[in-house]
Parts: C-alpha cells; sequence; structure tokens
C-alpha cells in the first residue's frame, strides 16, 4: 500500500497548496483555509479564484474549503458559487468569523473565547475530513 499525502494551507498558504496540487499528481486531496477568492480592486470586491487557483473547478481529487463567513477575501457567495460549479468532491466548512477566523462584537471588539472555539472547530473539520480520506488513521491492530 503506498502512502497518502494530503496537504493543507492557510491563506497564502493555500496558494502553495494549489500549486503543489497542480504540479503532483500523487497528492491525494487539498485543505484550503481561508482561500484567497475575492480582494479589492479599484473599490470594487473582484473574484480572484481564476488568477489564483487557475483549473480549480476541474480539479477531480477531493478538496475541502474552510473558511468564516465574514471573510472579505472569501466572500459567502463566492465560496457557494465554486462549490456549485466545481467537478471535484468538494467540502465546504463554513465558519463564524473573519479571514483569521476570529470573531467580534458588532463593535469590533474581539470575543476571545468564541474565537477560540472556533479555531478548535475548524481543525477538527481539517481532522474529520482527513479521517474521510483513509489518511491518518488505520482500522487493523
Amino acid at each position: 500500500m503506498s502512502a497518502q499525502v494530503h496537504i493543507i494551507g492557510k491563506s497564502f498558504g493555500s496558494l502553495i497548496v494549489w500549486q503543489a496540487l497542480c504540479d503532483d499528481v500523487e497528492l491525494n486531496s487539498g485543505v484550503l483555509i481561508t482561500p484567497l477568492f475575492d480582494e479589492m480592486q479599484d473599490g470594487k470586491l473582484c473574484d480572484v479564484r481564476a488568477t489564483y487557483y487557475p483549473g480549480l473547478l476541474a480539479e477531480t481529487r477531493p478538496l475541502q474549503i474552510v473558511s468564516g463567513d465574514k471573510d472579505p477575501h472569501c466572500t459567502v457567495a463566492s465560496l457557494h458559487r465554486i462549490v456549485d460549479l466545481a467537478a471535484a468532491n468538494f467540502t465546504l466548512r463554513l465558519l463564524r468569523g473573519d479571514h483569521l477566523l476570529q470573531i467580534h462584537t458588532p463593535d469590533m471588539q474581539l470575543l476571545p473565547n468564541a474565537s477560540a472555539e472556533n479555531l478548535a472547530l475548524a481543525a477538527d473539520a481539517v481532522v474529520q475530513f482527513l479521517l474521510s480520506q483513509h489518511s491518518i488513521c488505520s482500522t487493523s491492530n
């Protein structure tokens, strides 16, 4: 049995993950945490997925996207559009929070306990995805 390799990256690290997936067909799956699908250009929010993640919609290996619902670099609308159009087995885990998966009050005060719990949810989502890929556990004794 050959080793399974899965890669994970957050924010700019998700760009590296995507490039690695494009370059190496032996990689089994990838996790993009708070990817950079949107950015402001000339005062307007623009979809930059095709620029930073070329070929993403045609990818056939399992991919998980983990993002916050208030992430300006990865809007909820972009996430749903990508997952709806993708050829691959994409898994979306949409959490509360911003690009750092932090949670704030309406007046922008950080909620440290809620933010820590949110990070734990993100970590658990990644672990569950990897477990579903049969990569980090064995049922044989």
